[in-house]
């Protein structure tokens, strides 16, 4: 039911998706659903729940791989990148603007909690390096992911390319190339 409902959302976003579309498409009657999701929006968020833990497993990846505290943050730009242009969908769903506040679904926050988590240990890895200082690590993780989700969201809306852009494209590595400069750019000295 979840990859019906996945598919669902990577073809036609989350307007597409209601109970009654999902039960025709998985085939059964439209009350059965309910057995399983009390609503949309229950739907919604454990999808978006499953988004956010895939993303911070791939940037808790990404972040192991590191050779150097600098080398750990380009990777987390890099990965973050690669998850949203890889499916879009999938980045949306991660952050639904139903879900700004989680407050109602414990499971999405402590999500949303893990998918920031290798950011926060990067920043604090350089704080403790002394590329800025320790009261500074809240914002520069806010900056650092403004600027990563900003620069992602708009390559996938084809603001930064022409065409669709892929992960396998000729576009791809020139952006990527790109955001690591500019990350590294706010670690450097003032």
């Amino acid at each position: 039911m979840l990859d019906a409902a996945r598919m669902m959302v990577s073809k036609e976003g989350t307007a597409g998706l209601s109970l009654r579309a999902l039960a025709r498409v998985v085939g059964v009657s439209h009350p059965a659903i309910y057995n399983h999701f009390s609503d949309r929006e229950a739907l919604l968020a454990e999808l978006s729940t499953e988004a956010l833990l895939e993303l911070g497993r791939t940037q808790r990846v990404a972040l192991s791989k590191a050779t150097s505290v600098l080398d750990g943050i380009v990777r987390l730009a890099t990965a973050y990148f690669r998850y949203g242009v890889s499916d879009p969908a999938r980045l949306r769903l991660a952050f639904a603007p139903e879900f700004a506040r989680s407050a109602g679904y414990p499971a999405l926050r402590a999500a949303a909690d893990a998918a920031e988590a290798p950011a926060i240990e990067a920043v604090t890895r350089a704080a403790d390096e002394g590329l800025l200082p320790h009261r500074a690590i809240r914002e520069r993780t806010v900056a650092q992911w403004a600027m990563v989700h900003g620069y992602t969201v708009l390559a996938i809306d084809g603001r930064l390319t022409e065409g669709r852009l892929s992960v396998a494209g000729a576009g791809f590595a020139p952006l990527v190339r790109e955001l690591s400069r500019s990350v590294r750019l706010l670690y450097e000295p003032e």
